[in-house]
């Protein structure tokens, strides 16, 4: 379908986002229609986590708003492996089953048919075997299927994943994103990478984020397209290799 005629599922309309220390987004837009999968690149400190957080509901715009032209959505996360403390006393079923809790308390005291969809979606997962191991005893590419796990047993109509590929698992790697790619069917991803390369094979569109946001209608983007959107990595190929983020721009 013709995104002009079709409503976007949120809409990010000229938002200035920060911190105490002032903004580190300013005037930002996007829409996010049903069936996107964006890659969202850019420097560290650029803004992609802030304007993640902003999604998510945990950071307030100083300027700007967030829409849902088709009501409100449900929204799954796959965290950075540095936000998951692994020493933490719980099992992998209570982290899924964690998905599915309601916002006023901590716990969720969950009915048969939700505990068995929990299960299943650790099935889909290839994680089921797992649910009564600790989380601190998996590997990062199990944890990661975890986390995944968790952030699709809400159903969600917008599955955002944050540097996915911090959880090393480079056997896992492939997995994922052939998985992704199934549940592009039903829900729109954004995939936020500082890695132009491993995801410009996957995504449909990028978002260029550094200080400001710059949309790119293709998966395709170039060094000088970079340099036009102030996006300061490099690429570089050769052949049929994918590109391969190299250095700030000096």
């Amino acid at each position: 379908m013709n995104k002009t005629l079709e409503n976007p599922i949120l809409r990010i309309k000229d938002i200035t986002v920060g911190y105490q220390e002032g903004p580190v987004l300013r005037n930002a837009s996007l829409d996010v229609f049903q069936n996107d999968f964006i890659g969202i690149i850019g420097p560290n400190g650029g803004g992609k986590t802030t304007l993640v957080k902003t999604v998510l509901g945990i950071l307030s715009p100083f300027s700007g708003v967030i829409e849902y032209p088709q009501g409100k959505i449900t929204t799954g996360y796959l965290p950075q492996i540095t936000m998951i403390d692994k020493t933490f006393p719980i099992t992998v079923r209570e982290v899924v089953e964690a998905g599915l809790k309601p916002k006023s308390r901590w716990w969720p005291h969950l009915s048969k048919d939700q505990k068995s969809h929990a299960c299943a979606v650790l099935e889909e997962n290839g994680m089921l075997n797992f649910a009564n191991r600790p989380i601190g005893e998996l590997s990062g590419g199990q944890l990661q299927r975890v986390m995944l796990s968790r952030a699709l047993v809400n159903n969600p109509k917008l599955l955002i994943l944050d540097e996915p590929n911090t959880y090393v698992d480079k056997a896992y790697e492939g997995e994922l994103y052939d998985r992704l790619k199934e549940l592009n069917k039903k829900m729109a991803i954004l995939l936020v990478s500082h890695d132009v390369g491993t995801i410009s094979a996957m995504v449909k569109t990028i978002a260029c984020v550094s200080g400001e946001l710059h949309y790119h209608p293709s998966n395709k983007i170039s060094a000088e397209q970079l340099k036009v959107y102030n996006c300061p990595i490099e690429l570089i190929t050769h052949g049929s290799v994918p590109h391969r983020v190299l250095k700030v721009h000096e």
